[in-house]
This record gives structure tokens, C-alpha cells and sequence, in this order.
């Protein structure tokens, strides 16, 4: 007999009392347990953004949220893109996986939105118990789906910016009211290929920028969501329009923002707000309109997050307990316990005790207090080994129960010897292991003298540190409420400065605090979200000021950047987009009032530049600016007045600069510049009638006789060539009336007849020019004509050619006859062609 041969009655009397106990601690057991149970499933921020940008998740204001198993699966698989959810183990019938579609997809609004949002398909078997979902995308492609979702995203962000800017939620109506009339067209009005599906949707609206009246409806109910309206959509009675309603206040009040868009009127959109059925009160907006008659129709979109679940586990002992979301059930072996989650699903088993069975347990924080009938027993879950502590009662006959009061005091009841129940209370403290703990996972934990274990941002000798609900350390990026902090991955210190997560950049400054705004950190500059801290990237207007933020880095740039199709210079030393003139780099350039590099010629202040349209250097030298030319000489100088450039000559406008082209008279010195080089000309130029030469050398017109490719030309006082006869001093010439040279031979200039000899030289006295006689004046080399005595010879040259005639010739009727050979006139008797003819001394026929 266990009791040791006492009193049979006495045993009996004292076993009634015992059983009674063991029902009363039994039922304290049960009500405890439904305490402690739980029905749902917690759901943390890291999991609920797993999709959604972190601003927007931050704006619905959701830390945690209790959400049913297949909704957590549902929702799991659309944020990781998978295409079928297996659901075959919860044991749901076809027709009860509805609520849980929709509370899985109301917890993203974006999802309904995309597009024409998600489906799905059911697996299901003969007994409708439901096997799978597979989810359909609203498009084509489930990328596309994706795709859709980013841009709406990017958009619902894009108004975010400038609807939160209202203080009171009135304002961020007013604000939401404006921007949509403003950027969203009525559909209808459109042409019918961009008259589509999407326009009944606030992806049309906020996206494509057209919608019909649903369109309208949507997103602004949307937006709504976002900045912490309380709306919802409204019809009339015959679904032929929907508008929406805002709380004020405390106060409904109705919004009409495609009947207030200026287009819909044919006004002209720009900077133009209609505000007749802004916050109407229903009177009022049934008054506006027959649109409004009949009975209203309120439709608000599924916001419940509020599904409780009610499964129980079933044990397998009657020793069972609940703890921190799970179930521990002492196996059939009574060795070892179960773990189950809520669900009433195996998760692990622990196995505790090689010999003797467990008799009673008690769980709390993680910590299964245990008798295995006769010793207390403490084991620890989260370290997965007992704590170092065992305690058996020196009189005891059975442990049969443990009651932890709190994490410190513990009560063992036993029945002693003399089968007398005994309540012995136990201060943990003593025994346990304090300071830093680290399991045999690696795991990392902190206990405090009176046993506790460490949980949440809690500060140890001067240093930070974050311990979960189950006291575990918790490194790297933690978001703790509204406070963000970066835990070192090896000392799990709270650590400050600027640390990348994986999904955002933060600079830490410690207490939870991170900076916002331009912020400078170990001289490097950053820009974090005025709003939730996060670095951004890319080109930012800041206080009126560009920056580029690197992608990778996220610290501003400094230096060139091409950013798209333009190019910046952003300070070495406050990190800006400098504007206007620049010296970079020992060289100049010029960027306009947003930064961007301007090229080509540019008139700043009353200064010329012209900057490389490859480089954007300013440049040096000839440049045509497409309407000027100028010689520019750096500094903003250009060359004026008659300027040579690389061995070219150029004439510069005195005052503004601009290369002059034509004809020019500079310093009394005639100059041509060419029309499109604007360079000075050199040598034969003809300028409307008349033709100049202009220096190879000086590039002036020259003037007078010059000589020009070997052959001499005459220029008057205007530099005008001059063709035909000219006495020049005494020189006297004659210049080809087509060509303008100086030519030889004989020459009748009109007046006079020359035998132009060259170099301003005639020929005088008797002359023989290809094979013709001529007389020129002795003195004058004019060509003279008539019956001439020349050395007591005669001669006769004719009033036409100037050239000497032979034979026959009667000159004021006295016949002659003048040799051939020598156009001599003859005397004596002489015979031609067979004739004696007799002529006097005087050369006369007798």
C-alpha cells in the first residue's frame, strides 16, 4: 500500500478530500485555460508590409491585427506572388472560404484596386471539402497584375503628398476634392479607344487619369483610407450615379467630385475648382440635381479584422495547459508534452522526462513548471533545457498540482506521510540564472533578478537592447510601436547612425528616434522622409533645392550627374544643384533655374558665353550661335571691332559683338566677310556690279594697279575694278573688260589706239605687230593714220585698223602704190604684175 498501512478509513476519508481537490484544482485548470486560450492569430507589421510601401502601410495606422489561418494563408500567397494555396488541412467546406477571401484582401486596399483586383477558383472534393484556391489575376498576366499594382501605389503616393497637407479633415477633402477634379478626366467625354473598363475604377482614376463616375467614387474612398477619412461610396436608387460621403465632425456630409470637375462642364481645367456639391448636406445635394432623387444606397468597403477562431486542441492527456498562443499537452507516455497551436495543429514534441510521469504542469512566459509525482521540475521552452533548480519534498507521499502565483513565487501541493495536504510556497529568484542567457540555439536572453525575463526596448547598464514577447534578442531593424531602432546583428546594442535593413535606410539617432529631413551624418548628406524617417533616393526639391540621392548609398552626390536627359552639377560643398554660372572643375558652365545644364550660346547678365554642346564647357573662339556669331574670349568677353582668329579675320560689332558679314568699310579700308563663315574673303570678289580684290594678306581691298596671280588689275579709289584703257601717270594700259587684266597688243580704247607693251609701257614710232605695220606717235604711242613720211619713206596707214596698206591706194586723188613687203611708197618706174607704171619722187602715178 503506498500509504504505508495507515487507517483505511483515515485513507479513505482523506482520499475523498483529495479527489475533491484534485476536481477544484481541475476546474481552476479548465477556467485558466479558456483564459488563457486563444482564437485568432496576431499578426505583426513585418508580415502585413510584406507587399505594400512602407509609407502607405504606416499611414493605416495597423501594428497588429488578429487574422483567421486561411486569411493569413491567403494573404501570404498573394504577397509572395504564388499562384495556389493549399488549404486541404483545415478541414473548411467550399462555401466557408468567402469571409476569409475578403478578410485577406482588406488588408491591402491596393489589391482590390488594381486593375479589376484578384479571384479565385476552388479545388474542392465530392463532400465539398475544400483542397486548394487557386488565385486568378484581374489581367492577362499576373506580372502585369504586379506591374498595376506598383503604379497604383506610386500614384495613391503621389496624392498622399499633397492631400495630407490638410490640417483638419475638412481641408483634406478639400485638398482630396481639388486634386482629383483637377488630374482625373471624365471618361465620357474621351475618345471611345480610351473609353475602357478601368474607367469604373480607381486605377483609372488615379493612374490613367480618366473615369466615370464610379471611378471618381473609388478613389477617393481610397485616398480616404490613407489620410484617416471615414468615407464611403453613395448611389441613387437606379444605379446610375455614385458620389461619395465624408464624416466631419462627427457628421456625415456628401462629396460629388466628378459633377464639380470643371471639365465636365467644357471650363477650362486649369487652376479652376467648382465647389457645388463639396460637403452638401442632403437636402442640399438632392436640391442640385435630379441625380440625387430616390432612396440613398451606402456601400462601405469590408474593414473587419475582427474574425475570432474557436478551435480548440484536443489533447491526449488530461494534463494540458496554455501559454503565449500554444497548447501544451502531456503525451499518453506522460514523458513528454505536445506542443499545438491554436489551431489544435502539432507544432513540436518535447520530450522532458526519461523516467516517471508527469503529474501536474503549470506554463507561464515560456516556462513549464512540472512534477513528476514526487520532484518540481522547471523547464525552459525558449532556452529548450531545465532551468537549474529541482526541489522534492522531504515528506511527501504525492505532487500533485503547481500553481505559479507570479514569475517569483511558485505553490507545490503535495499530500505528505500523514496524508495531510500541504501547500508549500517557492521563491524562484533564488535559483535562477540572471544577466545574459544564451541557449543552446544561440539564442540570446536576458533575466532579471526576480526571474523575469526581459521583453521589449528595455536599457541595461546605459545600453539599448529589444527582447520579443518570448524574451528572445531581437537584432537588426526593429519598428517598436511608433519608434524605430537598429540593433547590432552581434551585440544586439541599440546603435546609432545610418544603417541600410534590407528594406529601408534610417539614421538611428537612439530612444527610437530616427532623423527626418536633410540631415548630415559623419559629412555625408542624406534626405529622410519628412514623414517616417526612411532615406529616399533620387533627385529631391528640398526647401526649394535640388539634391540627387544615390541609389545605393542613399548619400547625396556631389559633382556632374546626368539624371534622364538632363545634367546637374551638385555642390562638392553644401551638396545642391547649383544654378546659373558655374566654375567646376577649373572650367565654366551655366545651368538654369532647375539646374539643368544649359549648351550653346547664352547671354547672362550683359555677358556672352558659348558653351560646348557635348561637354557644356564654356568655350573660346568663332561659334555660331544658330542667330549670332561671336569670338568668344572667356569671362564672358567677346571680341569686338576687326579681329583675327586662328589666321582668319573677322569683323566683330563694335558694341554687342556680333560678327558682321558682307561688305565693310573699317578704318577707311574696304573688307568683305562671308555670309556664312563670316570669315574675311581674300582675293576676287564681285559684290553686286562691281568686282573687288581683296589681299591675301590684309584681307583689305587694295586699290590702284596690283598685281594678283601674275597678272596686273586696276582697282579705283573705291577698290571697284576698272577694265578698258587707263593712263596711270604716265603709264598707260589695257584691262580686259571681262577678265580685268592687264593686256597686250593693239588696243582701240575709243579715243586712242595703243599697242599695249605691259607694265604701262606703248609701243612708239614704227611698229610691226603680227605681221601688221602700224605708226605710233613718237611721243605718245597714240596710233596715227593717213599718208605719213617716216625717214624720208612713205607710208600710208588707213583711218580704220590703223594698219599700213601696200598696192594700190588714191589718197586726195593722187594714186600710190606702197610695196607689200615694205609698205613703202614706190618711185621711178616701176613693173607690177607685168605693167611698167612710172610713179614721180613723190610716189605719185604719172
Amino acid at each position: 500500500m503506498i500509504y504505508g498501512g495507515k487507517d483505511m478509513k483515515k485513507v479513505s476519508r482523506h482520499m475523498k478530500l483529495f479527489l475533491g481537490l484534485v476536481v477544484f484544482i481541475a476546474c481552476i485548470c479548465l477556467v485558466k485555460m479558456k483564459m488563457f486560450a486563444a482564437d485568432s492569430l496576431t499578426v505583426g507589421e513585418d508580415y502585413l508590409k510584406s507587399n505594400m510601401e512602407m509609407s502607405l502601410y504606416d499611414r493605416l495606422g495597423r501594428s497588429e491585427i488578429e487574422l483567421n489561418e486561411p486569411a493569413c494563408r491567403i494573404y501570404d500567397a498573394i504577397a509572395k506572388k504564388i499562384d495556389v494555396i493549399d488549404l486541404s488541412d483545415l478541414e473548411l467546406k467550399k462555401d466557408d472560404i468567402k469571409p476569409y477571401w475578403e478578410e485577406a484582401i482588406s488588408l491591402d486596399p491596393l489589391i482590390e484596386e488594381s486593375y479589376n483586383g484578384i479571384k479565385y477558383t476552388r479545388v474542392f472534393t465530392s463532400q465539398d471539402k475544400l483542397l486548394r484556391l487557386k488565385i486568378k489575376y484581374g489581367v492577362s498576366e499576373k506580372e502585369e497584375f504586379f506591374e498595376r499594382y506598383q503604379k497604383l501605389q506610386s500614384a495613391v503616393l503621389g496624392y498622399l503628398d499633397k492631400v495630407e497637407n490638410g490640417n483638419s479633415e475638412a481641408e483634406k477633402v478639400v485638398y482630396l476634392h481639388n486634386m482629383l477634379a483637377e488630374n482625373v478626366v471624365y471618361a465620357k467625354k474621351l475618345s471611345d479607344e480610351t473609353y475602357e473598363s478601368t474607367a469604373y475604377t480607381a486605377y483609372g482614376a488615379l493612374v490613367n487619369g480618366s473615369a466615370v463616375c464610379d471611378g471618381y467614387t473609388y478613389a477617393f474612398d481610397l485616398i480616404s483610407k490613407y489620410v484617416g477619412l471615414d468615407a464611403m461610396r453613395v448611389s441613387n436608387q437606379e444605379n446610375t450615379h455614385a458620389w461619395n460621403a465624408v464624416k466631419i465632425g462627427g457628421e456625415w456630409y456628401f462629396v460629388d467630385v466628378m459633377c464639380d470637375d470643371p471639365y465636365i462642364a467644357g471650363e477650362d481645367r486649369e487652376g479652376i475648382f467648382r465647389y457645388e456639391r463639396l460637403l452638401r448636406t442632403e437636402s442640399e445635394l438632392r436640391a442640385s440635381s435630379d441625380l440625387y432623387s430616390g432612396e440613398f444606397k451606402y456601400e462601405k468597403y469590408i474593414d473587419n479584422f475582427g474574425y475570432k477562431f474557436s478551435n480548440m486542441p484536443t489533447g491526449t492527456n488530461s494534463v494540458q495547459a496554455y501559454d503565449n498562443g500554444y497548447w501544451y499537452v502531456v503525451g499518453n507516455d506522460g514523458k513528454s508534452i505536445n506542443k499545438l497551436d491554436i489551431y489544435g495543429n502539432f507544432v513540436e514534441n518535447i520530450v522532458l522526462l526519461e523516467d516517471g510521469n508527469i503529474s501536474a504542469m503549470s506554463i507561464h512566459n515560456n516556462r513549464i513548471y512540472l512534477t513528476n509525482k514526487r520532484t518540481l521540475l522547471i523547464y525552459n521552452t525558449t532556452l529548450k533545457t531545465f532551468i537549474p533548480m529541482s526541489y522534492t519534498p522531504a515528506d511527501y507521499l504525492f505532487c500533485y498540482a503547481v500553481y505559479l502565483k507570479n514569475d517569483t513565487k511558485l505553490v507545490l501541493y503535495y499530500l505528505n506521510s500523514e496524508t495531510n495536504f500541504v501547500a508549500e510556497e517557492h521563491d524562484l529568484s533564488e535559483r535562477l540564472e540572471v544577466g545574459f542567457i544564451k541557449n543552446k540555439d544561440g539564442n540570446i536572453y536576458y533575466r532579471y533578478d526576480n526571474g523575469e525575463y526581459a521583453t521589449g526596448v528595455v536599457d541595461i547598464k546605459g545600453e539599448e537592447y529589444y527582447f520579443a514577447a518570448d524574451g528572445c534578442m531581437k537584432t537588426g531593424y526593429r519598428k517598436i510601436g511608433n519608434k524605430r531602432y537598429y540593433f547590432d546583428p552581434e551585440s544586439g546594442k541599440s546603435m546609432t547612425g545610418v544603417y541600410n535593413t534590407g528594406s529601408y535606410v534610417f539614421d538611428f539617432q537612439g530612444k527610437g528616434e530616427v532623423a527626418k529631413g536633410l540631415t548630415e551624418v559623419d559629412g555625408e548628406l542624406y534626405y529622410f522622409h519628412p514623414q517616417d524617417g526612411n532615406a529616399m533616393k533620387g533627385l529631391r526639391i528640398i526647401n526649394g533645392k535640388k539634391y540627387y540621392f544615390d541609389a545605393k548609398s542613399y548619400k547625396a552626390v556631389e559633382g556632374f550627374m546626368k539624371i534622364g536627359n538632363y545634367t546637374y552639377y551638385f555642390s562638392p560643398d553644401t551638396k545642391e544643384a547649383l544654378k546659373g554660372l558655374v566654375e567646376a572643375e577649373g572650367e565654366e558652365y551655366y545651368f538654369d533655374a532647375d539646374g539643368c545644364m544649359k549648351m550653346g550660346y547664352r547671354k547672362i547678365g550683359n555677358k556672352r558665353y558659348y558653351f560646348d554642346p557635348e561637354s557644356g564647357k564654356s568655350t573660346t573662339g568663332v561659334y555660331n550661335t544658330g542667330s549670332y556669331v561671336f569670338d568668344f574670349l572667356g569671362k564672358g568677353e567677346v571680341a569686338k571691332g576687326l579681329t583675327e582668329v586662328d589666321g582668319e579675320l573677322y569683323y566683330f560689332h563694335p558694341q554687342d559683338g556680333n560678327a558682321m558679314k558682307g561688305l565693310r568699310i573699317i578704318n577707311g579700308k574696304k573688307y568683305y566677310f562671308d555670309a556664312k563663315s563670316y570669315k574675311a574673303v581674300e582675293g576676287f570678289m564681285k559684290i553686286g556690279n562691281y568686282t573687288y580684290y581683296f589681299s591675301p594678306d590684309t584681307k583689305e581691298a587694295l586699290k590702284g594697279l596690283v598685281e594678283a596671280e601674275g597678272e596686273e588689275y586696276y582697282f579705283d579709289a573705291d577698290g571697284c575694278m576698272k577694265t578698258g584703257y587707263r593712263k596711270i601717270g604716265d603709264k598707260r594700259y589695257y584691262f580686259d573688260p571681262e577678265s580685268g587684266k592687264s593686256m597686250t597688243g593693239v588696243y582701240n580704247t575709243g579715243s586712242y589706239v595703243f599697242d599695249f607693251l605691259g607694265k604701262g609701257e606703248v609701243a612708239k614710232g614704227l611698229t610691226e605687230v603680227d605681221g601688221e605695220l602700224y605708226y605710233f606717235h613718237p611721243q605718245d604711242g597714240n596710233a596715227l593714220k593717213g599718208l605719213r613720211v617716216i625717214g624720208n619713206e612713205r607710208y600710208y596707214f588707213n583711218d580704220i585698223d590703223y594698219k599700213a596698206e601696200s598696192g594700190f591706194v588714191t589718197i586726195d586723188s593722187n594714186t600710190y602704190y606702197f610695196n607689200p613687203i615694205t609698205f613703202k611708197s614706190v618711185s621711178g618706174e616701176v613693173e607690177i604684175e607685168g605693167n611698167i607704171y612710172r610713179f614721180d619722187v613723190n610716189g605719185v602715178l604719172k
